[in-house]
């Protein structure tokens, strides 16, 4: 036993397999994880359209299949990828060791093989650790990181020409993909336990006994496997930086408790590698009381026999205890096997948390030597993909919403022909602070941008706004403007960055809007109005904005009713009025609350351009039965128009 253990590590030396889900699996994660976010996130949602005429919502150039790309390519080795080496090494977090893979099996002693897959895949060219080739080669380094995706989408925004935005833009998409695959693994319980599982022998390409059961399950059902879209509300948990999507420090400073609090969400949520830790065990680092040297690398205090229906292997009282379940061998064959439970008391429950051998099934009291249990059954399996999967696919939407959580409204409310200066009202839309850093303003034409910039001052507090002033000449037709922000997103006593791998970084970007908001009065009486109408009546007319200075094109422009009253009953649009008293008209004498339109997108197809204006219809309808006016109290819309095609 011992030689072949041997052997087996030895072969390690000469080649490294991949580690993780398979990258068919992290490949749909990510699809799925990005449509969600695509629903849910405004900033992501925004971002895309934002960009669109640099990188399309679709298809093989969109940064959907960019990400899809670098969850796959996270998994490269030093053959695939000289720059960064066997990346896969680097891709284990335990959560209570704070460390990366430190195991290099028997006989030899734990030494780190590679960078925690936090710090791998956020620092900008995070070197391998220095082991040394074969295993490592010295000089390999992660230019796919979180820092990296941030200069690279500086680049997509602001450099001059198409091709190079183009070009840097999908290197940020697949950056941000190649750390959610990192995130995805903390999902996996032997990367978050320290449990190497080499695949094969690199030279005779045979499986090995460390072969991982969970990886080969998701290949193997990969089409079939739970990816129920779901976005974490990484704010209303609590979050404030990257690290807590690996790792908040509840689980090793809580233990049990922590795993308890993590079920009703919230601020008590845990990170993905404290979930997956503290919740399932792997192949080999098993549950805590097959441990008794608390030293031991696969040691770990939860999951605990003392929270499943199996806590003592007790002699002739395993057919009572445990979970009984249906299984189907390989010869097709059906049968009966022994599981373990796990409870509520520390964590979520799982039906099929672990399967017991056949031979301690049947012989409790001479379990000496055998192996007690495993986690390559398919039940076991199946309940674990099932709990895992669907967080997997949550946490990684969380982190795409958490890149692009830098989101403004940007108007021109001002513009001096005299000086050649905009001035821009400027609102922090996102849920954290702007802190230092600038502001630059891109105007691009044909394809090419200029940029102006001015500083910030303190800071952008959420939901606060400001004016700025930017040079620039009064464009026309062919111009776009954007603003982007470069600095702090998020601080904590007025001065420090709350996530300091983001510190000075972090981007917020948006089109500029002309804008303008307008309040249209009119209240006629019937018999005022005009004698001819009588009560039934209807008023049809049109509503413009005022002249933009340029003719707003086709998808460039947005009209939104801030509040509109009408009695009784009235349309823009294809808007229609909601009652908001709900009680009976009983005669014409009888006063009855408006009928309101309120915070509302008119469809882009009941808006009209006439010359410079926008322009849309509007009607109102009285109730024969109510009182006698007829048409709208007030209707306040805000005209928006943004330049370019």
């Amino acid at each position: 036993m011992k030689i072949r253990h041997i052997l087996i590590l030895c072969l390690t030396l000469f080649g490294i397999n991949s580690f993780g889900h398979e990258q068919i699996v992290h490949e749909a994660i990510t699809v799925n994880a990005a449509e969600s976010a695509f629903d849910n996130s405004p900033g992501y949602a925004g971002f895309l359209n934002m960009i669109s005429t640099d990188i399309p919502l679709s298809g093989v150039n969109s940064g959907t299949n960019s990400m899809r790309i670098g969850s796959f390519d996270e998994d490269y080795t030093l053959k695939l990828d000289p720059i960064g080496g066997n990346r896969s090494l680097n891709h284990f977090y335990d959560p209570i060791n704070k460390i990366g893979l430190s195991d290099r099996g028997f006989p030899f002693t734990p030494k780190l093989l590679g960078r925690d897959s936090f710090t791998w895949g956020s620092i900008s060219n995070e070197p391998t650790v220095p082991y040394g080739w074969p295993i490592n080669k010295i000089g390999t380094y992660n230019i796919w990181s979180w820092q990296n995706a941030r200069y690279y989408e500086w680049l997509g925004l602001t450099a001059t020409n198409q091709s190079d935005r183009q070009t840097n833009l999908a290197k940020m998409f697949q950056s941000v993909g190649q750390v959610m695959h990192l995130l995805q693994d903390t999902s996996q319980p032997q990367h978050v336990r320290n449990e190497q599982h080499l695949d094969q022998d690199p030279l005779f390409k045979r499986d090995l006994r460390s072969r991982s059961a969970i990886e080969d399950y998701g290949r193997d059902h990969s089409t079939n496997l739970n990816y129920t879209h779901g976005m974490l509300d990484w704010s209303g948990a609590g979050f404030t930086q990257l690290k807590d999507f690996w790792d908040r420090d509840k689980l090793r400073a809580n233990g049990a408790s922590a795993l308890n609090a993590d079920l009703n969400g919230g601020a008590d949520t845990l990170g993905l590698a404290e979930f997956c830790n503290g919740n399932f065990i792997g192949q080999r680092a098993v549950y805590a009381e097959f441990f008794p040297n608390h030293n031991d690398i696969h040691y770990f205090a939860f999951p605990s026999l003392a929270y499943t229906t199996q806590p003592q292997l007790k002699p002739n009282r395993l057919w009572e205890t445990a979970q009984h379940g249906d299984i189907t061998l390989e010869s097709f064959k059906h049968g009966t096997r022994l599981y373990i439970s796990k409870l509520s008391g520390a964590g979520v429950p799982v039906t099929y948390h672990s399967a017991l051998s056949y031979l301690i099934a049947e012989h409790p009291g001479k379990s000496s030597g055998l192996p007690i249990l495993t986690i390559a059954d398919d039940n076991v399996l199946q309940d674990y993909h099932d709990w895992l999967i669907p967080k997997a696919v949550e946490y990684s939407a969380g982190l795409l919403d958490y890149f692009f959580r830098g989101t403004m409204d940007v108007s021109v409310i001002g513009y001096d022909t005299n000086s050649q200066q905009y001035t821009t009202q400027i609102v922090n839309t996102s849920p954290q602070d702007f802190s230092g850093g600038s502001f630059y303003l891109l105007l691009e034409t044909n394809g090419v941008r200029t940029v102006e910039s001015n500083g910030l001052s303190g800071i952008l507090g959420s939901g606060a706004s400001m004016n700025m002033t930017f040079s620039g000449p009064w464009p026309t037709n062919q111009y776009k403007l954007y603003l982007v922000y470069q600095g702090t997103i998020g601080v904590t006593d007025g001065t420090n960055a709350l996530d300091p791998v983001d510190a000075g970084i972090g981007i917020a970007a948006a089109r500029l809007w002309f804008n303008e908001t307008k309040t249209y009065n009119y209240e006629p009486y019937l018999t005022d109005f005009d004698p001819a109408l009588q009560p039934g009546a209807t008023i049809t007319t049109n509503l413009e904005s005022d002249d933009f200075g340029f003719t707003p094109t086709a998808g460039n422009y947005e009209v939104k009713v801030i509040l509109a009253s009408f009695d009784d009953t009235g349309t823009i649009g294809d808007l229609s009025c909601h009652q908001i008293d709900s009680s009976a008209c009983i005669d014409s004498t009888n006063y009855t609350m408006p009928d309101e339109i309120t915070d509302t997108i008119v469809p882009v197809g009941n808006v009209t351009v006439v010359g410079n204006r926008l322009s849309v219809p509007v009607t109102a309808n009285d109730d024969p039965v109510c009182a006698t006016q007829i048409g709208w109290r007030n209707i306040t819309i805000t005209w928006r128009a943004w330049l370019g095609q």
